[in-house]
């Protein structure tokens, strides 16, 4: 019997590359033919590392499923305890990438050598975004900058305050600048050293909010302690441990059945994790 190949099949393999056509077209344009570049490179970015978290997100679900369907036959078998701790492994893995996705978002604006740039994360102690917090550029006697307009933090806890050209130009060569964060009727003036700033600088400074700084900014939902009702039969509800990240859902509780993922969402395609505070 005589086989014929396509002559297609001795073609040796080559992964595609992105490609991408620059075009000089002067210094008019030049900011934004460069900021067009970098976000089709991190819009691809950010497409892979979603489609890598869906990707943990099902194997959490199948290794879940596994770990109850052996329990229920043989409660005894070793690969339990193995199947559920890779779940766990999934959905701690899933959570990170989440994670890397809303930081892939993330847009640094670009910046001429007239202008200036104070940016980074307002973030909790566990570096999460801290929440929809207005930022202000304010000089080293807290009173804020005329002519730079404040910005609120984006879902990944991202600010970036820019200086025009002509507000940097009338910077003091001595002047120290840092951030003040404001939601609703409440402000604060997170703790730093306030920075120099200057026509052409791009400074980063991340601004990490204690426990009593996000109460007192009311960002984050704060739930009444639950309490036993009146009667003789009324119990107190059982404690409930906090899980630590990778522990559980990120609505901090296990899952009703060894079946259901720790994310909410439908089975077929696991949503992404609910981000509550």
């Amino acid at each position: 019997m005589a086989t014929n190949l396509s002559d297609s099949l001795h073609t040796p393999y080559r992964p595609e590359r992105l490609r991408a056509d620059v075009l000089n077209r002067g210094e008019a344009t030049f900011k934004s033919d460069l900021q067009e570049i970098v976000e089709a490179l991190q819009a691809d970015r950010r497409q892979s590392l979603d489609g890598t978290r869906r990707l943990h997100l099902a194997a959490q679900l199948l290794l879940q499923g596994e770990a109850a369907r052996l329990a229920a036959l043989a409660p005894d078998d070793n690969r339990i305890a193995a199947l559920r701790e890779g779940a766990a492994r999934a959905i701690e893995q899933s959570q990170f990438l989440a994670d890397e996705v809303a930081l892939a978002g993330v847009r640094i604006p670009m910046v001429r050598k007239t202008e200036a740039l104070l940016h980074g994360r307002v973030t909790d102690d566990a570096n999460r975004p801290a929440g929809p917090v207005t930022v202000t550029l304010v000089a080293a006697d807290g009173q804020p900058v005329e002519g730079v307009a404040p910005v609120e933090a984006d879902s990944a806890g991202y600010y970036a305050l820019l200086v025009p050209a002509e507000v940097a130009a009338r910077l003091p060569a001595d002047g120290r600048y840092a951030v003040s964060l404001q939601h609703g009727a409440e402000r604060i003036a997170p703790r730093f050293e306030p920075q120099p700033l200057k026509a052409g600088a791009v400074r980063l400074q991340d601004v990490t909010l204690t426990d009593e700084e996000l109460k007192k900014l009311k960002v984050r939902d704060e739930f009444p302690e639950l309490r036993p009702r009146k009667g003789p039969a009324a119990k107190a509800p059982a404690p409930r441990k906090t899980p630590r990240r990778g522990e559980g859902g990120t609505h901090g509780h296990e899952p009703d059945s060894p079946h259901e993922p720790h994310e909410p969402g439908d089975h077929g395609e696991p949503e992404e994790p609910g981000d509550h505070h």
